[in-house]
């Protein structure tokens, strides 16, 4: 769609992660990225995988979606609701490769104005014709965006009540047939 996107694949086999990305990429679940164990529910978060860590690691035990590297500044969470969109704004500096991982960034979103990214977000939304997106972008060091996924239902409520309350008012408008 002319959006920069970042160099992905979906893979088993770690090779053909390498031959695409080089020795430097990041891997990430291919589903949720939760599961259970006898001391309680488990994440699986985005992480780094560096040449040493080649040989701990068995792509075979389950698909990844493994993906360029991208030195990123800030992360986006624009969400979209039939011709709308809203967006939050979360600092990366300082904080894990995955922002889920800081407890304390959960609640450290702030309302944007993002009118590119924005624009870039209705334009996925509405090409892929989905009436409710929730979308993850990136600023890359030269602040460009950079689309990483969309959620068709996808989390808002944790962003600031600037963002989520239009977002949850415009979702029962819509349910409701009432739109605006």
């Amino acid at each position: 769609l002319g959006h920069r996107v970042p160099q992905s694949i979906v893979t088993s086999e770690l090779s053909d992660a390498r031959r695409l990305l080089g020795d430097e990429f990041i891997v990430k679940p291919l589903a949720n990225g939760y599961y259970n164990t006898e001391q309680g529910a488990r994440a699986v978060f985005t992480s780094r995988l560096l040449p040493e860590d080649f040989g701990k690691v068995d792509f075979a035990d389950a698909p990844f979606v493994a993906q360029e590297m991208i030195s990123v500044v800030e992360h986006l969470r624009v969400v979209t609701v039939k011709g709308q969109a809203w967006a939050a704004s979360l600092d990366a500096r300082g904080r894990p490769l995955d922002w889920r991982e800081q407890d304390q960034a959960h609640s450290e979103w702030q309302q944007v104005q993002a009118p590119d990214v924005c624009a870039a977000a209705l334009d996925v939304s509405a090409r892929l014709r989905v009436g409710y997106t929730s979308q993850d972008w990136v600023r890359d060091r030269a602040e460009r965006p950079v689309f990483l996924d969309l959620n068709p239902g996808g989390q808002w409520l944790f962003l600031p009540p600037p963002v989520s309350e239009p977002v949850t008012g415009a979702i029962a408008n819509h349910l409701a047939g009432c739109e605006r």
